[in-house]
């Protein structure tokens, strides 16, 4: 079982947030990374240490509701990505290959992105 996961990045609907949010409480090592112009839901997120998860715990793949802890949430790169299992990337379909760029070099061998 996967249970190191690097979510990168936060776009339109939130799923970054939610994502990182849901599976640090469903207990997957989760490391959360905004990029500098997403500032805004660093903070937000930030501030309680967390994403508060707020939807029916049915549509959950924890199960469950309340503040979602990442391990950390970061604007690093090199801190989020190094170790995780899988590399997940929550970015605009016209912002992929600039932020891939940024990404790929922090790869390491066996990193599913």
């Amino acid at each position: 079982m996967t249970s190191r996961i690097a979510v990168i990045g936060n776009r339109g609907a939130n799923i970054g947030a939610w994502m990182a949010g849901d599976l640090a409480l469903a207990g997957f090592e989760v490391r959360f990374f905004l990029w500098e112009d997403q500032q805004e839901c660093f903070d937000a997120v930030h501030a309680p240490g967390g994403v508060f998860m707020n939807a029916p715990a049915s549509e959950t793949v924890s199960g469950r509701i309340g503040l979602g802890v990442p391990q950390c949430i970061t604007g690093d790169l090199s801190e989020a990505i190094p170790g995780a299992d899988i590399v997940v990337l929550d970015v605009a379909a016209n912002e992929l290959d600039e932020r891939a760029r940024r990404v790929v070099p922090h790869l390491e061998n066996d990193q599913v992105l």
